[in-house]
């Protein structure tokens, strides 16, 4: 029987063996030194592998940098897991302790859309709050999953 299955790009390279010995190693690892973070960050796809390149970034002393460290939310966020959003959380406040900063409405809004997506509504609408007492403005990207995050977690004055 011959049938084509289309197959997304994480099935092609999720390994298909269960034993531990056969799995690959981590592709973070062939960082060299003149690479980009936020390129080699663009091939994680495990959590494991966003935390040993967010280790050698933090050990080169390039952990304040903002594109980098959205990109490290972003990548978190997109995941979609519990583990790894509170991980993209923890980098985000070192991030705005380290640097004396608000972080960027780009962070915010990742973080309350990934809050959002996995029905933690509180957290997603604490940081809206965050958010506007920092004096950031939300645009049209931030509504959508506060409101999203107000019906999740049934906070429907919060939404309005």
């Amino acid at each position: 029987m011959a049938a084509t299955l289309s197959l997304s790009p994480l099935v092609l390279v999720t390994p298909t063996s269960t034993n531990l010995a056969n799995q690959r190693e981590p592709r973070t690892k062939t960082m060299s030194k003149d690479s980009s973070p936020i390129a080699t960050l663009k091939n994680c796809i495990t959590l494991d592998e966003v935390k040993q390149l967010h280790c050698r970034v933090l050990k080169r002393g390039q952990n304040r940098d903002t594109s980098y460290v959205a990109k490290v939310i972003s990548t978190c966020v997109e995941m979609g897991t519990f583990e790894s959003l509170k991980y993209s959380q923890k980098d985000f406040d070192v991030f705005k302790n380290d640097c004396e900063t608000s972080g960027t409405l780009f962070m915010y809004n990742f973080l309350i859309r990934g809050y959002s997506s996995v029905e933690l509504g509180e957290e997603a609408i604490l940081l809206y709050l965050e958010l506007v007492g920092f004096g950031l403005l939300s645009d049209k990207f931030t509504f959508p999953f506060v409101l999203s995050a107000s019906a999740k977690s049934l906070a429907c004055s919060e939404g309005a």
